[in-house]
């Protein structure tokens, strides 16, 4: 991460889409969750193999499959441009939050009422969906790189507002410099 500033605004660069430890993480949290799965004395294996896969392929498609989307008219912005700027709505993060708060409280709250194999079925499906959609997007994105030449970096504008709080004016993609 690289931070350049002009007294009043600053200007951070980061690794697109995310740092390369993550592949390691997540690689680690779907091997990790799959020996665990594997390793549990479950009564009913295919019950519980089939909520597995359900709540990773759920996950994956809320999560991993509108980044690699919107990757998609990234890719195209950056062949042409320096720089593209997310423009997400306030709406759609509010819905992001629902999700995360979903995905996290609802297995605890479910569990007085699922079977065990289906919780962790779920439970573990849901780490393993959320970390194949990380390496998914990492894949898309190196992919691209290597093919079209082209290196990217994700950026954030922010100043300081009123009460000395980090307040972000902007965040993207660009070609790295």
């Amino acid at each position: 991460m690289h931070i350049k500033s002009d007294g009043e605004r600053h200007f951070e660069t980061s690794e697109y889409p995310t740092s390369k430890s993550q592949i390691f993480l997540s690689l680690a949290m779907t091997l990790i969750s799959l020996i665990i799965f594997s390793m549990r004395n479950i009564e009913n294996k295919t019950q519980s193999s089939t909520i597995l896969v359900l709540a990773g392929f759920l996950v994956f498609l809320a999560l991993g499959m509108p980044q690699i989307t919107e990757f998609r008219k990234i890719g195209a912005m950056m062949l042409k441009a320096e720089r593209y700027v997310f423009n997400h709505s306030s709406r759609n993060q509010y819905l992001l939050l629902l999700f995360f708060t979903v995905a996290l409280i609802g297995p605890f709250l479910l569990s007085g009422f699922l079977s065990p194999s289906v919780w962790l079925g779920s439970v573990l499906g849901m780490i393993i969906g959320f970390s194949v959609s990380q390496l998914s997007m990492i894949f898309v994105v190196g992919r691209w790189e290597k093919r079209t030449g082209v290196e990217l970096e994700g950026y954030r504008l922010w100043v300081y507002d009123d009460e000395n709080r980090v307040r972000v004016i902007e965040r993207g993609v660009m070609r790295k410099s």
